[in-house]
């Protein structure tokens, strides 16, 4: 099955040549033999369909090409090459990963510039108060970034403990609480 837009007079707004079609704000997010691209609502190619995975972000598009991303606007400008390793979105922040150390862009500008070390790209972040959480996992430790006015505000370190709970018998306690 291929898709396309069409109007309600029947008018053929995007050609129905497409595999997946993608409404996104006033674009469209095209895919096309497993690739990606944007075109606008008269048809014209506003970014090439040769992606592996295209997202919409903040009036812009996340880029995906051989595992590294990047990000570029509807005039075709690229705002960050293909050289991100990981992202996550985080309501209006974009945590980027890019050779283990991890940045955040907000409103399209690198407000914290790849100053947190990480490790395999793993993070896990929340928002809690106006303030960014973010722990990263480095070997058996974690460290608790708070990030407030886009600078570190406090760095917690703590270590990963494993707890053994093989000791750990209910049935004793049952028996005691009966007698």
């Amino acid at each position: 099955d291929k898709y396309g837009i069409i109007d309600y007079e029947g008018n053929i707004i995007i050609e129905i040549k497409y595999d997946d079609i993608e409404i996104a704000n006033d674009t469209f997010i095209v895919k096309n033999n497993n690739k990606y691209g944007v075109l606008n609502n008269s048809n014209e190619i506003l970014i090439e369909i040769n992606y592996e995975e295209i997202t919409q972000y903040n009036n812009n598009y996340l880029i995906k090409n051989n595992n590294k991303y990047g990000i570029i606007d509807k005039n075709k400008n690229i705002l960050y090459n293909l050289e991100i390793d990981y992202v996550e979105l985080l309501n209006e922040f974009l945590l980027v990963i890019k050779n283990n150390k991890l940045g955040i862009i907000k409103d399209n500008k690198l407000i914290l510039n790849y100053e947190i070390e990480t490790q395999n790209n793993r993070i896990n972040s929340y928002i809690l108060n106006n303030e960014i959480y973010i722990n990263t996992y480095i070997n058996n430790e974690i460290k608790t970034y708070i990030i407030k006015d886009d600078k570190i505000k406090k760095i917690i370190d703590s270590e990963l403990k494993q707890i053994d709970i093989t000791d750990y018998n209910t049935d004793e306690e049952n028996t005691e609480k009966d007698n």
